[in-house]
């Protein structure tokens, strides 16, 4: 590890204040350990921690999460130490931070690769940037797979994920973005961020008429998100991102989407490591090889002469061997001789049977063909 050495850093190294919630849910500012980052990890003297609505989810206890600990899952700072494996030239370069818990205290522990840097970016903003962006991202380019021409319906449309998908889903060429919001505050805040239109919730679904939508992102469960399946078109795709009003589970008939066409998908985040780069092509080990049975130095020029193009893929000559032992009746099935003694020629129609009852022809009985 290698230590940042700032004055912060150098007087009371070892304590750090960090907001704890309890075992008597209520929460506590106290005096705890400053922690030291792990091999692949950081440590960054946090400017701002944000809040989100996992946060809300934490402390109302939907997530089981052994109290007493330290919530809080993104923040903006700069990084103070390094652990094995970084660079140290990072240290004091300014990010925002992805965590699985820990944001609300002096300094927290993320791992390297989910530090996003943040230089020129106001820490206050750059703090509640990082699930949403991602969140919004994931949504729009993996999940639904958003493609242009199609029509998207956005509820909780002046949230974060909300604002930050209605302009990934405009890049990808979406035509109509329709957003659903609780009150007229919230509609002309989300109406810049992309939208063709924005109802108030008391309109939906009555205001939209007969229209159907492509892709319809639902953070809301109960009648909502009953409502929202009615409005998927064929081939359309809901996604389940969050349950903000708590809602009992919407029971879906498999059989009933599978006759209409729509799927339903959730998105599960996880702070993980990212998936390994791929070995370039030229670097990747040969597969199985298929192994050449044709003996002499005429092997890269034998033939089957099947009325089809030459193959020269070994695998794709194989399976053209193969089907010799049953040939179909309207070609005439020849092979080119492989020894280097030219065989005499023959009569190939000679070599079948022409009764209904014809025996399959191996290699053994075919005949032999030299130009």
């Amino acid at each position: 590890m290698v230590d940042y050495q700032d004055t912060e850093s150098t007087q009371e190294a070892s304590i750090m204040k960090a907001v704890v919630l309890g075992t008597d849910d209520r929460f506590h500012l106290t005096d705890l350990d400053e922690p030291t980052p792990g091999p692949g990890q950081v440590a960054i003297r946090v400017a701002y921690a944000g809040i989100q609505y996992g946060d809300v989810l934490v402390r109302n206890g939907h997530f089981p999460v052994p109290r007493p600990f330290v919530p809080g899952f993104e923040a903006a700072g700069h990084i103070i130490a390094v652990g094995d494996g970084i660079d140290p030239a990072r240290i004091g370069t300014p990010v925002i931070a992805l965590t699985s818990a820990g944001a609300y205290a002096e300094v927290v522990i993320a791992p390297a690769v989910l530090t996003l840097e943040a230089t020129g970016l106001d820490p206050r903003v750059a703090a509640g940037f990082g699930w949403i962006t991602s969140t919004a991202y994931d949504l729009i380019n993996t999940v639904t797979r958003v493609r242009p021409g199609d029509r998207l319906l956005i509820h909780v449309a002046a949230g974060g994920v909300g604002t930050l998908a209605a302009q990934f889903a405009k890049a990808a060429g979406a035509a109509a973005i329709t957003g659903i919001v609780g009150n007229q505050d919230q509609a002309d805040y989300a109406a810049p961020f992309g939208y063709d239109q924005v109802l108030m919730r008391e309109q939906f679904p009555q205001a939209l008429a007969d229209e159907q939508f492509d892709v319809i992102l639902a953070p809301i469960g109960g009648p909502t998100r009953h409502a929202s399946l009615e409005r998927l078109a064929p081939h359309g795709r809901l996604v389940v991102y969050r349950n903000i009003a708590t809602f009992e589970a919407v029971e879906v008939s498999a059989n009933d989407l599978l006759m209409q066409g729509k799927t339903p998908a959730d998105l599960q985040q996880q702070p993980t490591e990212p998936d390994p780069p791929r070995t370039p092509r030229r670097q990747r080990s040969p597969g199985p090889q298929v192994p050449d049975r044709r003996p002499g130095p005429h092997r890269h020029h034998r033939r089957i002469r099947t009325g089809r193009p030459r193959h020269r893929h070994p695998a794709t000559r194989q399976r053209c061997l193969a089907r010799q032992d049953h040939p179909p009746d309207h070609l005439t099935t020849t092979r080119r001789h492989t020894n280097w003694k030219a065989a005499p020629r023959v009569n190939p129609k000679a070599a079948f049977r022409h009764d209904t009852h014809r025996a399959p022809i191996s290699d053994r009985t075919l005949p032999r063909w030299s130009p």
